[in-house]
């Protein structure tokens, strides 16, 4: 029979499991990843999706403060401004204090969302790992995929534009627009947003501006459309790898796993899941 002992004192006073966890954005868009601050909770959703290669897919979403609205999209004068978009690379960190190694998720940011609960101003930041986006990104129909973009040249006072409309290469939903509206002449695009600045019309396959955001210019190579085409599975694999970028996360993933110091413990290494 088991013998079971009462806890002493000095069962209390023993080392206690910390697990550190740790959130990194590109900030500028340009490999610049600094720490994500006051986050709440984070969780990863995992899927295996090949039981012989063994590779994993994750998505994940963030819970962080908003103090002062230091992520609103009109906030300028935020040290956070623009930190949050679309596309954006972010790193998620995992681990418990004194165990090697460490767990490393390399995605991108889906959306965030601001809200207030319980009192407190909160961001909400969704995102999916790189394998997760090769999955996912397919839309629509089972054969319409991330494709190509177009450029415009705006006219002022024009609400509509009309996308490419070929049968097999034709636009089959927007997904991402850029306006130069500063230098107006394609120097200066910054990403606008669906609903609140355009929208797309199915049925006369067209961009739509909203009231609030109709460009009162006229402007030469800016506007900037991303959408969706039918597409070859094989091509849509090559063009997300090489066009979004990553094959390249591929190798800093591997750099990062013998390079980054940060969180403690010194060695971190990637999962070996989360890249093709």
């Amino acid at each position: 029979m088991q013998v079971i002992y009462p806890l002493t004192i000095e069962d209390f006073n023993k080392g206690a499991i910390t697990v550190v966890s740790k959130v990194k954005i590109d900030s500028d868009g340009a490999g610049t990843f600094e720490e994500l601050p006051d986050i709440k909770t984070y969780n990863i959703s995992t899927n295996e999706e090949n039981r012989v290669a063994r590779f994993c897919s994750y998505s994940f979403n963030i819970t962080c403060l908003n103090n002062d609205n230091r992520y609103g999209p009109l906030n300028s004068g935020s040290d956070y401004y623009e930190w949050l978009k679309q596309g954006r690379k972010i790193k998620l960190y995992a681990g418990i204090t004194g165990r090697d190694p460490f767990q490393l998720i390399l995605g991108r940011i889906d959306d965030f969302k601001l809200s207030k609960r319980a009192g407190e101003d909160i961001c909400t930041i969704t995102g999916r790992c790189l394998m997760r986006m090769v999955l996912d990104f397919k839309l629509y129909s089972p054969y319409t995929y991330w494709g190509t973009s177009t450029i415009y040249d705006t006219v002022a006072n024009k609400i509509r534009y009309d996308m490419p409309a070929d049968d097999e290469l034709g636009c089959k939903g927007v997904y991402k627009v850029e306006l130069d509206h500063t230098n107006k002449d394609g120097t200066a695009l910054e990403e606008i947003f669906e609903n609140s600045d355009w929208s797309y019309d199915w049925h006369n396959n067209q961009l739509v501006f909203t009231p609030r955001r109709i460009p009162d210019f006229a402007g030469t190579n800016n506007l900037k459309v991303y959408y969706f085409q039918e597409q070859k599975v094989e091509d849509v694999v090559a063009d997300i790898l090489i066009g979004s970028g990553i094959l390249q996360a591929k190798i800093e993933a591997t750099t990062i796993s013998f390079s980054d110091n940060d969180p403690d413990p010194d060695t971190i290494l990637d999962s070996s899941n989360s890249f093709i």
